[in-house]
């Protein structure tokens, strides 16, 4: 180790890591594409309007943080008075008659039963994703022709939603160039049984997935195996029909896919393992990270 690094060469640190994603172009300033902010609600039937992101978010996720509330999620596609929970595997539905639409830079909450989302006083905390500038036509090279596709290639983040057909092993195309990594399905019409977040992880074993409404650990038993059949290769994600098809590909019933591939600087995905120790496991993204999701799979 030198105490002076040698001319040409930098001290071993994590401040000299490097972050691969130009922040300094207005392409890809990660900024742009995702963002946090916490707010305050202003009261049922008033109308509170954000205008801090600097983008037109494509899907806002809402969580009260001073009291009960499930985690809220609209997108672009969906429409703005259709939530998804994500706690639990319900169709989507109105939350209260709370309408939230996005603007240029950032969104509105309307409605005269807002509590939740705007009720006043409620510390609110959101989480926005810019999934590109127009929606985008599908391809219909594939077993499955999505309905409507939002694609941001720079972010690596695509939205689609599909109608089930009921047949095994079918091709949905997520629109972006790359593989993904983090790829999320929840159906979104519900003819009489519900469908959990099927969610599938570059680090998840073949043919498992976790699913966000249920505690239990990554599986592939009978219940799950099969649907989602497997990692998401470059250009498709493969539903399959099984014992409990209702999840991914029940006939006839509307579906809404999340996904994102790896972007260094912007978005990382990875696994570790706990040592149960006050000095934990380091995990090395390439960046700072603006917002962290963590689950327990084993």
């Amino acid at each position: 180790a030198f105490l002076y690094p040698q001319t040409g060469y930098k001290s071993l640190c994590t401040a000299n890591l490097p972050n691969l994603f130009d922040s300094e172009t207005s392409e890809n300033n990660p900024s742009k594409y995702f963002d946090v902010l916490t707010f305050t609600g202003t009261g049922n039937s008033t109308t509170n309007t954000e205008t801090r992101l600097g983008f037109q978010p494509d899907l806002l996720w809402f969580k009260k943080r001073n009291g009960t509330m499930s985690h809220v999620i609209y997108d672009a596609i969906r429409g703005t008075s259709n939530a998804l929970r994500s706690d639990v595997d319900n169709a989507q539905s109105a939350f209260g008659n709370a309408v939230v639409t996005p603007t240029s830079a950032g969104f509105t909450i309307t409605g005269s039963n807002t509590s939740g989302l705007n009720g006043s006083g409620e510390k609110m905390v959101g989480w926005f994703w810019d999934a590109g500038t127009a929606a985008t036509t599908p391809s219909s090279s594939y077993d499955i022709t999505p309905d409507a596709q939002w694609v941001n290639a720079t972010a690596g983040f695509s939205i689609t939603k599909y109608e089930g057909n009921g047949s095994a092993d079918q091709q949905i195309p997520h629109g972006q160039a790359v593989k993904p990594e983090f790829a999320v399905i929840k159906k979104i019409t519900d003819s009489g049984n519900g469908g959990s977040w099927m969610t599938k992880h570059v680090s998840l074993p073949a043919n498992n997935i976790i699913s966000w409404d249920n505690p239990e650990a990554a599986n592939a038993d009978s219940m799950w195996y099969g649907i989602f059949k497997d990692h998401p290769d470059q250009a498709t994600v493969k539903v399959s029909t099984n014992s409990d098809s209702r999840h991914t590909n029940e006939s006839g019933v509307d579906y809404i896919m999340y996904c994102w591939a790896p972007i260094k600087g912007f978005s990382h995905f990875g696994s570790y393992t706990g040592n149960d120790t006050t000095n934990g496991p380091f995990v090395y993204t390439g960046f700072k990270p603006r917002w962290i999701m963590i689950k327990n799979s084993t």
